[in-house]
């Protein structure tokens, strides 16, 4: 019986031991809405009707909002780098005055380096800034009423700016961020500290 208990108190103090030590690395999976290219996208259609008065112009129908996921590796206790990858779908209809001459796909793969730069590191809450910058590949895709499918691809510098970020939970949690990019305005998520 000595020896049992010796045993629970032991494997009880390794497990003690094995979550009081920091957790070096961190997956995300989050979701974004109201992104950089969507403003963009609503914003030149919006030029593109003033310009041509109403003749001709691009109505936003739908997006996916922006998908992601990352890999953060938590250099020191406030100061974490890491690299996020990001997909995000834009549908609108192609009109000439009443005329609907086609739909349009947009879709954008980004891929990310990131720092975060914690003001608040507790261990059930963090508040925190964030900096990515990377590459975006930005594919359209052109499906007139009449005629031929068109398709164009172009690369475009991808950025976000996270003025505060909010992370609430210990091993697994959830975070809410505020800024602006290919990310969105506002974005949300969970996390997993390895």
């Amino acid at each position: 019986m000595k020896k049992l208990i010796s045993g629970l108190v032991l494997l009880s103090l390794i497990h003690s031991a094995t979550f009081a030590q920091n957790k070096k690395h961190e997956i995300v999976a989050g979701y974004g809405i109201v992104s950089h290219q969507t403003l963009k996208e609503i914003t030149v259609n919006l030029a593109v009707t003033l310009a041509t008065v109403g003749y001709v112009n691009t109505i936003y129908q739908n997006g996916s909002g922006t998908f992601y996921l990352g890999y953060r590796y938590h250099l020191t206790k406030g100061i974490h780098l890491g690299i996020d990858a990001a997909y995000q779908r834009i549908n609108e209809e192609v009109n000439n005055q009443d005329e609907v001459l086609g739909n349009l796909k947009r879709e954008y793969f980004t891929l990310s380096a990131n720092s975060n730069f914690s003001y608040i590191n507790k261990p059930a809450f963090q508040m925190y800034s964030t900096l990515s910058l990377g590459y975006i590949q930005g594919n359209g895709y052109y499906t007139p009423i009449e005629g031929e499918k068109d398709s164009e691809s172009t690369g475009l510098f991808g950025f976000q700016v996270n003025a505060l970020g909010f992370r609430f939970g210990q091993n697994i949690g959830g975070f809410v961020e505020i800024g602006y990019g290919y990310k969105g305005v506002l974005n949300f998520g969970l996390s997993v500290k390895l």
